[in-house]
């Protein structure tokens, strides 16, 4: 009888019967009473079971069963004949179909032995004078009485008790007496072996658990089994290969498992582009530096490469620097045999994908239609897609169908600037100097056009402009009638507008208004978010006009550093270069509002503006005057001082109001009285420390006291 082991955990006490087998029990005979057997059995597993054999009526011990490999006539009816067998793994217990667990342990080799094996034992049988005694002796010797219940690790056989012939005995038939059956009947305990092709791999590098580990290794039966077949187990997690970590007990797998199939990626496609050649308008019209690494014709920074040409733009891209399919950006395209085209990632649209902001890439910025070429030949696919199109298609990529005015035309092909990367076409490009030549013809403009531009292949405000950006300060529309009331920046994309920009090194007064999709493709969009957050957001709306953008102490000089004036100049005394302050040219300074670093050279005012003017006026005499300071001898000043210590600090020292040399606002009482303490202990030679709580104008209160000391008496 064949009991599937998931049969077996489902009856009661069947996990208690799977550790008696594993331990060993000696079996008795099943004639007996079985429910009180299996009793005694299944008690025997919660503590330490008693090793007393009972005696009993109507059984037969095992240890005094005859063993014969002969004829069954020579046995009786009462004799069981049980034959002795070793097994690999363990020993195996009877379980019979009326879930009683014999008690006793037998072992038993399989009966799957070699024919020649078995009538060589049958054949002694009859010679040996006293066969049961020698086979007692090892069936005694093979029983293990061990008082320690322990578990094995080692796989729980399923049982399937048959005869000689492989043939399944009947449930209602007694096992061990064999009554009825003839010589080819004879009952067997036969260990069913695992399939070849469902091998099993315990936990802990596949060594079997130790005595004092319970292994939870399981085993599939053959397909000969009429049990259901069990799905194998496997832990969820993906092991990864690299770590050095050893395998947990509860993370078996097995070996019939089958790996998840991931989705197939595509590395490497053998992609061929049909060479053009050199006097081609479409390949003269292309700019011979690579996009992506900056080498000129076939020079790359990873060997020698051919150029691949943009069907839509002049970019131009060394094959090997188009990067492998499943990561690049741009659009490759099977045309024909063999034949593939390259259409960058800007005339595809992929900045506009990313950035709903971005301005259009794929449109002249010029007459703003879209290049007849820079529509994608394919729709993006994954890779996964595309490897499904390649089954479909017997391994091979599948060919688009393009229009041949599509492929390889120069009239499709527009000019693209390396810096700012926006597209023009060629006749709509403007002329970089007055002197270009002008005429009506498109095809004659457009090889005008591109022989002034082909030299840095950079348009007319990426050629022009010498500085950095170092700062947006305000944004428009070029046109102020298309804006609706209530409109923010966001709600337009970055080359319907303009922006007024800050150069870097140079003053407000110089601040321009550029387009947004020049500044788009030349500044960071670090710079650009800070822009729109700017102030809570004050920047969200547009200012018009310069005077509106830029506060008015931006363009007030403060402090003048240094002075350039015309070259026929010579300095002469205080009063003359005071005098000459017309001839001045540059000045180095610092003006209201902004920070010592961003102090630049800049042409002094117009004289028509009085407040600028006046401002630049104080600031270079109070220049002139650091430049002709003269300091006095030691012994003067240490007079002036002496001097200054025996005054009587009521009378002559203390201050009622602020000093005159302290411009551009109010000192509040408390910082007076700050004031007056400083110039007391100074006065009585104490040195003193001011501390106060932060912004409350200790800075003020220093700088008056040096005003005092300087500009008042005593002129230290």
């Amino acid at each position: 009888m064949q009991v599937p082991l998931k049969k077996l955990l489902n009856l009661p006490n069947g996990p208690n019967a799977l550790d008696i087998f594993e331990i060993g029990e000696e079996i008795e005979d099943s004639q007996g009473d079985s429910n009180s057997s299996a009793e005694r059995g299944m008690a025997s597993s919660v503590g330490k079971r008693n090793r007393t054999t009972t005696t009993r009526d109507g059984f037969v011990p095992s240890s005094v069963i005859p063993v014969d490999f002969g004829s069954d006539d020579d046995l009786s009816e009462d004799q069981t004949i049980l034959k002795k067998r070793r097994l690999g793994k363990g020993r195996i217990s009877v379980l019979t179909s009326n879930n009683s667990r014999q008690g006793s342990r037998v072992s038993s080799r399989l009966s799957s032995r070699p024919q020649s094996r078995a009538n060589n034992d049958d054949a002694s049988s009859d010679s040996d004078p006293d066969p049961p005694k020698t086979r007692g002796t090892q069936s005694t010797r093979g029983t293990r009485s061990s008082g320690r219940n322990t578990r094995s690790s080692t796989a729980k056989p399923i049982i399937k008790l048959v005869n000689r012939s492989f043939g399944a005995i009947d449930d209602e038939s007694d096992e061990l007496a064999g009554d009825g059956q003839d010589e080819s009947d004879h009952s067997d305990v036969i260990y069913r072996q695992p399939s070849q092709k469902k091998k099993l791999i315990k936990g802990r590098r596949g060594r079997p658990s130790s005595k004092g580990q319970r292994g939870r290794a399981r085993r599939v039966d053959d397909d000969s089994s009429s049990s259901p077949e069990r799905a194998a187990r496997r832990s969820g997690r993906d092991r990864v290969v690299k770590s050095m970590k050893e395998r947990d007990m509860d993370e078996e797998i097995y070996a019939d498992d089958v790996a998840a199939n991931n989705a197939p990626k595509v590395i490497s496609i053998r992609e061929i582009f049909q060479p053009i050649s050199k006097d081609s308008s479409f390949r003269i019209l292309h700019n011979k530096d690579c996009d992506v690494c900056g080498g000129t014709e076939t020079h790359s920074n990873k060997g020698s490469s051919p150029l691949i040409y943009c069907q839509g733009c002049s970019t131009s891209i060394h094959k090997v620097c188009l990067g492998y399919r499943s990561g690049r950006d741009h659009m490759v395209t099977k045309v024909g045999h063999e034949n593939f085209v390259m259409q960058c990632r800007r005339c595809i649209g992929v900045a506009a994908r990313k950035d709903k902001s971005a301005p259009r890439l794929d449109a002249c910025q010029g007459c703003k239609e879209k290049g007849v070429a820079c529509a994608a030949f394919s729709p993006k696919k994954t890779a996964k897609q595309e490897e499904k199109l390649r089954e479909e298609n017997d391994g091979e990529d599948p060919i688009t169908e393009v229009a041949g005015t599509m492929i390889n035309n120069p009239k499709n092909v527009l000019f693209r600037c390396t810096s700012c990367q926006r597209a023009y076409h060629f006749e709509h490009l403007p002329a970089l100097s007055s002197k270009s030549s002008k005429t009506e013809d498109v095809e004659e403009l457009r090889e005008v056009r591109f022989k002034e531009y082909s030299r840095k292949w950079q348009c007319k405000e990426c050629h022009e402009v010498t500085a950095k950006v170092q700062g947006l300060v305000a944004w428009r529309l070029p046109n102020p009638d298309s804006y609706v009331k209530g409109q923010t920046i966001e709600d337009f994309r970055e080359d319907e507008k303009e922006y007024l920009i800050k150069w870097e090194d140079k003053s407000y007064f110089r601040c321009t208004w550029m387009p947004g999709g020049w500044v788009w493709g030349v500044t960071a969009v670090i710079m650009r978010n800070a822009f729109f957050r700017r102030d809570e957001g004050i920047n969200l709306l547009p200012k018009w006009t310069e005077e509106e953008a830029i506060p008015e102490e931006f363009l007030r000089m403060e402090i003048v550093f240094d002075v350039s004036y015309i070259s026929n100049f010579r300095p002469e005394s205080e009063s003359a270069d005071k005098a000459a302050i017309n001839m001045v040219d540059e000045v180095l300074v610092k003006f209201q509002g902004l920070s010592y670093d961003e102090s630049v050279w800049e042409e002094p005012p117009d004289p028509k503006d009085e407040g600028r003017w006046s401002d630049f006026v104080a600031a270079y005499n109070e220049y002139v005057a650091g430049q002709y300071f003269k300091n006095l001898p030691a012994a003067v000043m240490k007079e002036r001082v002496d001097n200054f210590h025996s005054l009587n600090f009521e009378k002559k020292v203390v201050l009622k109001k602020q000093p005159s040399a302290l411009t551009g606002g109010e000192m509040m009482p408390y910082q007076m009285e700050g004031l007056n303490w400083l110039l007391y202990n100074f006065h009585q030679k104490k040195n003193v420390i001011l501390a106060d709580e932060m912004g409350l104008g200790k800075t003020i209160q220093i700088i008056s006291l040096f005003a005092s000391l300087v500009k008042d008496n005593p002129k230290v």
